[in-house]
């Protein structure tokens, strides 16, 4: 019974995150909040999975450690790998490449280790800790990608998602280490206890996409806000699109004005005041007006200040 309540919860937990990634879509028109959907929407199938032996009892071995829906593992693990590497390329606006490959690279793993590998309890370990090998590598080019940076302004739009990566590198580790212990170190340890979890069943993995779902939606809501009175406009590039859709909330926790909500728009872009000038045909004189006024409104020192405050509250 614990069981199936913890299941339940799962479930509503991924689909309200799924819901509200759809939803943002639906306003903003990111198409990473659609990919971020469509891999709750897939994860939400791979936990009823489990259900799939009640319903469908194997005609196969009656092992513990047998692996009862492999394709439709494979398959649904090669979507949530590539929703999640295409997540990470499209918000820091790469290419789709590297999510295609990590899936490629997934589904031959997957396969080599249930037609290769014995015993079945090191096969089912090796089959189903492909996933979280994939999310550490993920972890690993997400850190190369940052310590890379030269743009200060997009590292710190990276940065205040580090709560998010922090978590996700210790769930996806912890992830790998449960599946050490109860499916290797100690394979029986499972039918002791009174939850009576199958070793293909990780409660790490599924607080991680909770906790991932949890921060996703904290990020979508966010934006929400930005557009229950406007609605969204679409943009080219990544950080200016950023900064065009939570300028909105900013500006209106200090009450600036449309012109200084252009003109700060520009200096979040690292525009000049004789540059703003020219292109708002105003003079630099009131350029710096303006300029001055934002400072004032928000009771910060300079354009440094006010970058990190935007940053911080965006």
């Amino acid at each position: 019974m614990i069981l199936y309540h913890y299941t339940i919860a799962v479930f509503l937990c991924i689909l309200l995150a799924c819901a509200t990634c759809f939803s943002v879509y639906v306003v903003t028109r990111r198409d990473v909040f659609l990919s971020a959907s469509i891999f709750f929407l897939a994860y939400f199938f791979d936990v009823s999975l489990v259900f799939r032996t009640t319903y469908a009892p194997s005609r196969g071995s009656p092992d513990l450690f047998a692996i009862h829906s492999p394709v439709e593992s494979v398959l649904i693990g090669a979507l949530l790998v590539f929703c999640t590497w295409l997540t990470f390329c499209l918000y820091v606006g790469k290419t789709s490449y590297l999510a295609t490959l990590a899936c490629m690279i997934f589904v031959v793993l997957s396969a080599f280790m249930y037609f290769e590998v014995y015993p079945s309890n090191v096969r089912e370990f090796c089959f189903f800790s492909v996933r979280s090998l994939m999310n550490i590598l993920l972890v690993i080019c997400m850190a190369v990608y940052y310590l890379g940076l030269k743009d200060q302004l997009e590292k710190a739009r990276l940065h205040q998602h580090f709560p998010l990566f922090l978590g996700y590198a210790i769930l996806s580790v912890g992830t790998v280490l449960w599946n050490i212990y109860f499916q290797l170190l100690n394979p029986h340890a499972l039918l002791s206890n009174e939850l009576l979890l199958l070793p293909e069943r990780n409660p790490i993995e599924n607080i991680l996409y909770i906790f991932m779902g949890f921060w996703i939606c904290r990020a979508g809501v966010g934006l929400l806000e930005t557009h229950f009175d406007k609605p969204a406009v679409s943009h080219s590039a990544v950080r200016e699109a950023f900064i065009k859709q939570r300028i909105e909330r900013y500006a209106s926790l200090y009450d600036l004005s449309p012109r200084e909500k252009e003109i700060l728009a520009m200096v979040l872009n690292g525009e000049s005041n004789p540059e703003i000038a020219d292109d708002l045909y105003l003079s630099p004189s009131t350029v710096k007006v303006h300029v001055h006024n934002i400072l004032k409104k928000t009771d910060l020192e300079d354009r440094v200040a006010l970058t990190k405050d935007f940053w911080k509250r965006a």
